[in-house]
């Protein structure tokens, strides 16, 4: 019996699938922050362990699969990592963002003093990936520049400097 061309090619599409998808496993597992991914109906289909330790989520937060995102917001408000103020008002703006699924780069400062770099993008199709990166260090040495600056200018030692 001559071998079937049609499960040949079947095959070499599952174990192409298959290798693409231990490629993408691999970059996640070696990404140096949080990964997350929603789907268009903002449910949460992907959360690596980096973002669940930079962002301290409680395993109850996963105890029933992936949360949605509302669910993310009102978790992370009651824990005031939005600042002060109604815990329903943070979930609100923040839904209302969400919603619009454009891309956004902010930095927020959480509650430990953690400073995350947060990027977000829109996926074809709705949807959207969100990543998470620990700036605290980046944003130490900036403050400590900007404080020599500060020191250094009025004390006349640039000038100094220059000189030697």
């Amino acid at each position: 019996m001559a071998p079937d061309s049609h499960s040949d090619d079947a095959q070499w599409e599952i174990d192409s699938l298959r290798e693409r998808v231990r490629l993408l496993e691999g970059v996640v597992d070696n990404f140096p922050g949080g990964i997350s991914v929603f789907d268009k109906t903002l449910r949460m289909v992907f959360c690596n362990d980096q973002q669940k330790q930079l962002l301290d989520y409680s395993e109850i937060l996963f105890a029933s699969g992936y949360p949605v995102l509302e669910e993310i917001f009102r978790y992370n408000a009651r824990r005031g990592e939005y600042g002060p103020g109604d815990v329903e008002e943070h979930v609100k703006l923040r839904m209302d963002l969400a919603r619009q699924q454009s891309a956004h780069v902010f930095e927020r400062t959480r509650p430990n003093g953690t400073v995350l770099e947060v990027r977000g993008v829109a996926l074809k199709g709705g949807g959207f990936v969100t990543t998470y990166l620990d700036g605290t260090i980046a944003s130490i040495l900036g403050l400590l520049i900007m404080m020599l600056v500060l020191v250094v200018k009025p004390t006349g030692l640039m000038g100094a400097a220059e000189k030697v």
